[in-house]
């Protein structure tokens, strides 16, 4: 390198690294912790308060379970969200559902993670009055969706460790111009993102009249890995619309759109019309589904006029 040129080098170097070092780096998620160390602190409205703004959330309710019984449903919007109830708290609806998860507007993606929970008696309930009142069946523990301005602007759900029971989703009627398949989700639903499920159990959910007892899926990805799908049904009024006993998906979310599964099993889930443990619906050309060292055992279709896939 000419001696000319190496003092203007090491000034521009010194400039950049002054510069870098007053730069604060934000941290990706800001710790907080419900509780005080008593089972009676930690509530829904303390937690919806930690919530607020995102970050890593904790727990400190004492050594034993704790339930949060949940009235109305936390709204998750932050780039990044965090729950880890350690194996000790169980969330539980009353006549609600549990998790409201969505991107909006200009605000950016969403991260919302879930970690050593049990979510337990999430309810959505939709009525054919319109498309917007019927929408609020889908999802009775969690619904997850896409409401932002750029297509880049996606909603993350990761379930780990997370046990749903006995959450319910009820279509009561199907509006105009619609199908009863477009609504369902017992435990989640997911419209325009990515969910990924490792090392969970849903157990005895149901979609009444719609479709996905477990999980309903809408143009997002789909990863499931180590968990476990029981009794869990997609029945309803119309047989035709009733997919899906445990998962249902409608389209993967555009090229390249996945639906894995791997080490997890699915036993005596139900539906009518289709798809005993499993409706995939895959309308993309590069999309695919791939399910390894997995087993489905007494799933079955009940009616309905295809009477197709007892297992998938």
């Amino acid at each position: 390198m000419p001696r000319s040129i190496l003092p203007s080098l090491l000034f521009i170097i010194a400039i950049v690294l002054s510069f870098s070092a007053g730069l604060t780096i934000p941290a990706n998620a800001q710790s907080k912790i419900v509780g005080d160390g008593t089972a009676a602190s930690c509530t829904a409205a303390a937690l919806a308060t930690q919530l607020e703004g995102g970050g890593s959330i904790s727990f400190n309710c004492g050594s034993t379970p704790v339930t949060i019984v949940v009235s109305s449903p936390f709204d998750i919007t932050a780039p990044q969200t965090s729950i880890d109830g350690a194996d000790l708290i169980t969330l539980e609806g009353a006549n609600s559902r549990i998790f409201e998860h969505r991107t909006f507007g200009f605000i950016g993606s969403s991260e919302l993670t879930l970690r050593n929970l049990t979510i337990t008696k999430g309810r959505a309930r939709g009525t054919s009055d319109s498309q917007d009142t019927a929408y609020e069946a889908n999802g009775a523990a969690i619904r997850s969706r896409f409401q932002a301005a750029s297509p880049d602007f996606k909603p993350t759900l990761n379930i780990v460790n997370v046990r749903f029971i006995d959450n319910d989703s009820t279509l009561e009627g199907v509006p105009s111009g619609r199908e009863a398949y477009d609504y369902g989700g017992g435990a989640i639903y997911s419209q325009g993102g990515f969910v990924t499920i490792s090392a969970s159990e849903f157990r005895d959910n149901d979609a009444n009249n719609g479709s996905g007892g477990a999980i309903h899926i809408l143009q997002s990805g789909l990863t499931i890995a180590d968990s476990s799908f029981e009794n869990s049904t997609a029945i309803g009024a119309r047989p035709q619309d009733s997919l899906g006993g445990a998962i249902y998906i409608d389209g993967l979310g555009g090229a390249e759109g996945l639906f894995a599964v791997s080490g997890s099993v699915f036993r005596n889930n139900r539906s009518y019309n289709a798809g005993g443990a499993v409706y995939v619906n895959m309308y993309e050309d590069s999309s695919s589904t791939q399910i390894s060292t997995s087993s489905f055992e007494e799933n079955a279709v009940i009616g309905g006029e295809r009477a197709q896939g007892g297992a998938i």
